[in-house]
């Protein structure tokens, strides 16, 4: 009966699989999470193992206690940075910048209502309070846990969630590897232990490369910001760093992200601050360093370490950006070297499937 009706339970089978990993996204969240930042630490588990000596389950805990040391490190520097920025701009005099800026606003105004941007009878100094004030409800301490985090006791029972099952594949390396073989026919368990492979190779290098990234984003934005006196060089070196995340768009995002957060920093201490020499300024620090990390560092991860073209990228990038947002394009470039070596294994009969995969 199974072999008459065999496509029907496949069907019933993936629609299953699929309304499963829905309704327990979370939980896969978090299997997900741990699961990169078990690749991270794994180097450092086998240096303590091999050059150390140390016993595995002391390098485990260690290589636990860095990866929480390290996100409590972050929160620790720029949380409270990322509420002094949203105190500043809350407390900005707009109306006294209007008064400042009249004759260049009167014409910004005259193109932002051309274009349909704000309304006629709407003042710009208004205009721009509520887009900025909309900023502060997410910049704010209550507003980072409410719409980033959800809630307080959710974002602590998820990180200890996280952190529990790093520390169990950091333990046992072999965990998620047996529990997939566990589910997958016998007959392709050969090709599915080179997938499994083929994917710790590829995606090991590009989240460590990425990790890379973003410390060196975020060390050289930080340095040039200060050096030529930008305010809150640190905040604005942090999300460069993180811009990093989506590529070829986290730049324009940053970069805009940048201009603003020197501007009002700047206006919080000098209410007459030439707003555009600074605007160029910040521009072409933050471009310049960017530039020099697309062509030099960002080439070698993602293109050498996922062994796919820029243009497959890019297109990569668009489709899951308008399918599914930012989020989408942060897990595009993972998700796409999976379903490659994925499709190469089970699927390489197709020509589409041989030629994009060739390089793997």
């Amino acid at each position: 009966m199974f072999q008459k009706y065999r496509l029907f339970f496949y069907i019933v089978i993936l629609i299953t699989t699929v309304f499963l990993l829905w309704f327990y996204s979370t939980v896969v969240i978090y299997i997900l999470i741990a699961a990169v930042l078990s690749i991270i630490g794994n180097p450092l588990v086998s240096f303590f193992d091999k050059k150390l000596r140390f016993p595995h389950l002391l390098s485990t805990i260690l290589t636990t206690l860095f990866i929480i040391s390290f996100f409590l490190t972050i929160f620790l520097i720029f949380i409270p940075l990322f509420i002094k920025e949203a105190h500043m701009i809350s407390n900005l005099n707009f109306k006294v910048i209007g008064d400042n800026f009249e004759s260049q606003l009167s014409d910004i105004k005259n193109m932002l209502v051309q274009y349909g941007v704000m309304n006629d009878n709407e003042s710009i100094e208004s205009h721009l309070k509520d887009r900025l004030l909309s900023v502060i409800n997410i910049a704010t301490f209550s507003g980072v846990m409410k719409h980033i985090l959800g809630a307080t006791g959710k974002f602590f029972i998820g990180f200890f969630a996280v952190i529990f099952i790093t520390f169990f594949m950091l333990k046992n390396r072999k965990m998620l590897p047996e529990a997939i073989m566990t589910i997958v026919n016998v007959k392709y368990h050969d090709k599915t232990i080179i997938v499994m492979h083929q994917c710790k190779r590829l995606l090991s290098r590009y989240f460590i490369g990425l990790l890379a990234d973003i410390l060196l984003m975020i060390t050289l934005i930080t340095i040039a910001m200060s050096v030529f006196g930008i305010h809150n060089a640190l905040l604005i070196g942090f999300f460069a760093g993180i811009a990093v995340i989506i590529p070829y768009i986290g730049p324009i995002i940053g970069g805009t992200l940048a201009v603003m957060i020197g501007v009002t920093s700047a206006l919080s201490f000098d209410i007459n601050t030439a707003v555009l020499p600074l605007v160029i300024k910040i521009l072409i620090i933050y471009f310049t360093i960017n530039i020099n990390d697309g062509l030099v560092f960002q080439p070698l991860i993602y293109g050498k370490s996922v062994k796919a073209s820029p243009l497959e990228i890019f297109l990569v990038l668009l489709i899951s950006g308008t399918t599914a947002g930012f989020v989408g394009m942060m897990i595009a470039i993972p998700t796409y070297t999976f379903v490659r070596i994925v499709a190469k294994e089970f699927l390489s009969n197709f020509r589409v499937v041989k030629k994009l995969t060739e390089n793997i």
